[in-house]
C-alpha cells in the first residue's frame, strides 16, 4: 500500500474514532461491516450518505447515537494488485467536513 494511502488511513481512522466516539475499533476504514438488524431499523438510512468510501463512519456514528456496541471482527487484508479507484483529494475535499458533522 502506498505511503499517502497509509497515512490517510491512520489519519482518517483517527478522525472517526472522534467523530463516532468508538475508540476501539481498530480500521474502521476496511470496508466490511456487519449490523444486526434490531439496530439496523433503529438508523436513519436516508441520512447515510452514498459518498465513496464514507458509509461506514456514517454507520458508526449513528450506531454511537442509538448506544449499540461495537467490535472488531480480526480480518486478512489481501491485495491483489488491483489499481484502487480512491482518489486522495476527493476524499480529502469531503471527509472532514462530514466527520465534523458526525461530531456534532
Amino acid at each position: 500500500m502506498p505511503f499517502a494511502r497509509k497515512f490517510g488511513n491512520i489519519l482518517l481512522t483517527f478522525l472517526t474514532k472522534i467523530s463516532s466516539g468508538y475508540w476501539h475499533v481498530f480500521d474502521p476504514q476496511n470496508g466490511f461491516l456487519v449490523i444486526h438488524k434490531e439496530f439496523l431499523s433503529t438508523l436513519d438510512l436516508d441520512r447515510i450518505r452514498p459518498c465513496r468510501y464514507f458509509f461506514e463512519n456514517e454507520m458508526l456514528v449513528q450506531l454511537n447515537i442509538v448506544s449499540a456496541r461495537v467490535m472488531d471482527c480480526p480480518m486478512l487484508a489481501v491485495y491483489t494488485g488491483a489499481p484502487s479507484s480512491l482518489f486522495i483529494p476527493e476524499v480529502i475535499r469531503y471527509y472532514p467536513r462530514l466527520l465534523i458533522r458526525g461530531f456534532f
